[in-house]
């Protein structure tokens, strides 16, 4: 069984209704969340993104470009081309394609690492 009750009657918080001013001269500490997202809106307009893939939908700025040409040669474009087709395909978007694109390299990198040395010649009759 639920009972209800009336509001309650009287001035319950003595604040209620004033207006709360600051003294003269006095300033508020600056909200940190606020500061972050303004740096890095202030970032974001400094460097814009281009756009690259088959599709024109991986969005690079030139700072992430030259980081994923240096940190990993010959094979950054490949991934740059997997990322447009696939989110082209799936419809999927994703936040940070520079970091994507990292996360695959190193994924692909453990998968394709082994734990066997098929380099190592073994001579006739030799056991293993």
């Amino acid at each position: 069984m639920v009972q209800l009750s009336a509001p309650p009657e009287g001035n319950i918080c003595p604040m209620d209704g004033r207006d709360v001013a600051l003294h003269d001269g006095q300033t508020l500490p600056p909200n940190h969340t606020d500061k972050d997202k303004e740096d890095l809106i202030q970032k974001d307009r400094s460097e814009k993104p281009h756009s690259f893939g088959e599709y024109n939908n991986v969005l690079l700025t030139d700072g992430q470009l030259t980081e994923l040409e240096t940190a990993y040669p010959g094979i950054w474009e490949k991934y740059i081309e997997k990322l447009s087709a696939y989110m082209e395909s799936t419809g999927k978007a994703y936040r940070n394609h520079a970091a994507t694109i990292k996360s695959w390299i190193t994924q692909d990198a453990g998968a394709s690492g082994s734990k066997y040395d098929y380099e190592h010649v073994y001579d006739e009759g030799e056991c293993l």
